[in-house]
């Protein structure tokens, strides 16, 4: 007997919704093991052996998010579990709706640190970063939304985004 088209593309959901798991779990260890001083980026010389419980790779990738999203790098776990939940639980047929509106809330709360960086102090301190958002957000927040919007503006614009992206 074959397999019908419906069953092969759950099986796919599957392996990708099993796949994602380690990956939660890779970045989580790597984020909450982070420490500035294993990369030659921020530190020479960098530690060695890394602190990091992922080893070198895991200190990178830990230094890559944290500089691109700040502290929303914590998101991306988060992110790889939601997702994995999704792919092997849900039985609706379209999956790519919920991962776009995803796609546009992870930004928007991202935006929503940098914009209100002052509870984030303490620990962008501890992670050596300069912005809570990391660079992505400090381009989008600072350069364009609040030169357009203002603060006040450009707040209203990014909790409607986040508001409407967490709804759909």
């Amino acid at each position: 007997m074959a397999l019908d088209k419906k069953d092969g593309a759950m099986g796919w959901r599957h392996a990708w919704g099993i796949l994602l798991l380690p990956l939660c779990l890779f970045t989580a260890l790597s984020l909450f093991s982070y420490d500035w001083r294993d990369t030659g980026a921020l530190c020479s010389p960098p530690n060695t052996p890394p602190a990091n419980l992922i080893g070198p790779v895991g200190a990178w990738l830990s230094f890559v998010l944290f500089m691109g999203f700040g502290i929303g790098a914590y998101l991306v776990p988060a992110w790889c579990l939601i997702f994995s939940v999704i792919l092997l639980l849900d039985k609706e047929k379209r999956v790519w709706p919920k991962f776009i509106w995803f796609a546009v809330l992870m930004p928007a709360l991202v935006n929503l640190f940098e914009l209100h960086e002052t509870p984030f102090a303490a620990t962008c301190k501890r992670l050596n970063i300069v912005d809570a958002g990391g660079v992505f957000s400090h381009v989008v927040t600072h350069t364009a939304l609040v030169k357009l919007f203002s603060r006040v503006g450009a707040g209203i614009v990014l909790w409607s985004v986040f508001a409407v992206s967490l709804i759909l």
